[in-house]
């Protein structure tokens, strides 16, 4: 690229740049400051939801009462003694002193004598202790299927089934719980054990079901009731860690004051206990309606709960210290879009540059290849009219000299033409005169005006023209200029070879006029471009051939005119073959 050339593309390019590059310095800057902003004010708008909820659990954890029942927020709430707590599922007096009857009646069983047993535990039965009457019911059962009474037995485990999980015998096993199993492996449905215990899995007085009873229940349940079981079983084992290491919490408890709430388990739990009364309570429910949520501590946007927590962090659900804010977004789209358009303007002007720049190349070689095409032509005339003048000439071969010179003038000419009929399609103004063409006509007067350059040169033209050809609509001369340009070329390229083909005929209702011959051929990578103003392609500039880029433009823009098409066929080396295709009228 030239200098003049380069200092353009220069500036052109800085003028677009230099303000893109100085608004994405403001943009960053603006970004910068704008998200340090946020995030103060989320830090800011974080610390205080933290406080907040932090106050609103410690009030509502501290209005629980000894002896609360369990629901979503209390897991217990119990008198301490002797560093222990009593478990919200154990019950005091469900022990079996003895029972003569029922020892009895056992004894009448495992022996065989099942009616002695049964009359047995119907005298237990009608006991005034609870627990008895529901062990006579659960032997009475039992005897009833080793004797072979199914029936009996059903309807006796059904009667148990029917009892709360709050009703256990001395170990803590629901009485349910055994009828449950016997009936799950004599017809009764899993699914109807289940739908008897869904409403069951907290006894009565809000009293979770014992350790053994939840695990039985596992058994029989699937799905979001399973979920909950599992929940409890967690929770009961949770209470049995914690009372062991109530003695623990309560010397941390000291170091911190005593009225503190400490985090315990992995859940976790917030537990305060000193020696009289230990709370468990989970945080959760109350912190997620203030949208906090318990954190590890040095977690991302974690923050003291508050001076009754120690050691306890919490986030706020949502934090907006971790979204992106959205002026910065707004901001941001508008300044990738701007610095888009920038681009695009750059890349525009940069390549309308270089289109100006390879135009302005390529007007001025057109301007050389055109001096140098008419001074050729002219000294050849200026030589021959010198020798006539003279006299050097013998008589004899003076016509040689007239012929090269009316040749030559013919040539400059059609030069001349050519240059003239494409500054008028430069200023889109060239005109067109349509008439009856007889195509046959046309070859033959072709044929007959290129007799003596032909044969100057040494070239054989052969001439192939369809009797039928119709006549068609066409200007006459432009048509005549296409195909003088299209023989040329095939004098220029035919190198060594002195044989060239023009055909007129019929294909598919169209006219087909070609030139072909069998000169150097045309470059697969030159053909697409040949039809293109002022291009010549690698091989006219390697082998010296004359010319100016415009002959081919020509007669592209000329048959297009007359609603045809020109193509070409060429193989390096084999020639090329140039076919122009025009419609018929109707």
């Amino acid at each position: 690229m030239r200098t003049p050339d380069r200092r353009r593309s220069a500036v052109l390019l800085i003028a677009v740049l230099l303000p893109s590059v100085a608004l994405v310095g403001i943009a960053v800057r603006m970004l910068r400051q704008d998200r340090e902003l946020e995030m103060r004010r989320a830090a800011q708008a974080r610390s205080a939801a933290i406080a907040q909820a932090g106050r609103a659990l410690e009030l509502a954890i501290e209005r629980i009462p000894v002896g609360a029942s369990a629901d979503s927020v209390v897991v217990l709430a119990a008198p301490v003694r002797a560093l222990s707590f009593g478990m919200p599922w154990e019950t005091a007096g469900r022990r079996l002193r003895g029972n003569a009857l029922l020892q009895a009646g056992n004894t009448a069983e495992f022996r065989g004598d099942f009616a002695r047993a049964d009359a047995r535990y119907l005298e237990a039965a009608a006991s005034a202790d609870t627990l008895v009457r529901e062990l006579a019911i659960l032997f009475r059962a039992r005897n009833a299927a080793r004797a072979g009474r199914m029936a009996d037995a059903r309807a006796l485990y059904l009667q148990l089934f029917a009892l709360p999980l709050s009703e256990r015998d001395e170990e803590g096993m629901p009485f349910a719980l055994y009828a449950a199993d016997w009936l799950s492996h004599h017809g009764m449905e899993r699914a109807a054990i289940e739908r008897r215990f869904r409403q069951d899995t907290i006894g009565v007085a809000g009293r979770p079901a014992s350790r053994v009873a939840l695990y039985a229940l596992r058994a029989y349940q699937r799905g979001s009731d399973s979920l909950e079981t599992e929940r409890r079983i967690a929770d009961a084992e949770g209470l049995v860690a914690l009372r062991r290491d109530l003695a623990g919490l309560l010397a941390t408890a000291a170091q911190h004051g005593g009225a503190v709430w400490l985090a315990y388990g992995s859940e976790p739990w917030l537990v305060r206990a000193d020696s009289t009364r230990v709370v468990v309570v989970r945080p959760q429910p109350v912190l997620a309606r203030s949208g906090v949520q318990l954190v590890r501590q040095g977690g991302s946007g974690a923050e003291p709960l508050g001076a009754a927590f120690p050691g306890i962090y919490a986030r706020t659900i949502g934090d907006p210290a971790d979204a992106p804010a959205g002026t910065g977004d707004l901001l941001l789209v508008l300044v990738a879009l701007t610095i888009g358009l920038a681009a695009l303007s750059g890349f525009i002007i940069w390549r309308d540059v270089r289109r100006e720049i390879a135009m302005a190349r390529l007007r001025s070689g057109f301007v050389d290849s055109v001096s140098h095409e008419l001074r050729t032509p002219l000294a050849v005339v200026r030589l021959n009219s010198d020798l006539l003048r003279t006299g050097i000439v013998p008589p004899e071969q003076s016509g040689d000299c007239l012929d090269t010179i009316a040749h030559e003038s013919e040539r400059l000419t059609r030069l001349i033409d050519n240059v003239l009929d494409f500054s008028r399609l430069e200023r889109g103004d060239r005109a067109y005169h349509k008439a009856d063409v007889d195509l046959g006509e046309m070859g033959a007067d072709l044929q007959r005006n290129l007799a003596g350059l032909l044969r100057r040169d040494g070239f054989d033209l052969h001439v192939r023209v369809d009797p039928n050809l119709p006549v068609i609509q066409a200007d006459r001369d432009a048509l005549t200029q296409a195909l003088m340009n299209l023989l040329s070329n095939a004098m220029k390229f035919s190198g060594r070879s002195r044989r060239i083909d023009l055909s007129l005929g019929r294909r598919d209702g169209e006219v087909v006029i070609s030139v072909a011959d069998r000169g150097c051929g045309i470059s697969a990578t030159s053909r697409p471009r040949i039809f293109e103003k002022f291009y010549r392609a690698p091989e006219a500039h390697a082998g010296g051939i004359p010319g100016a880029g415009v002959g081919l433009a020509l007669v592209a823009d000329i048959v297009a005119a007359h609603g045809g098409r020109v193509e070409v066929e060429s193989e390096p080396g084999h020639g090329s073959t140039f076919s122009i295709t025009l419609p018929v009228p109707a």
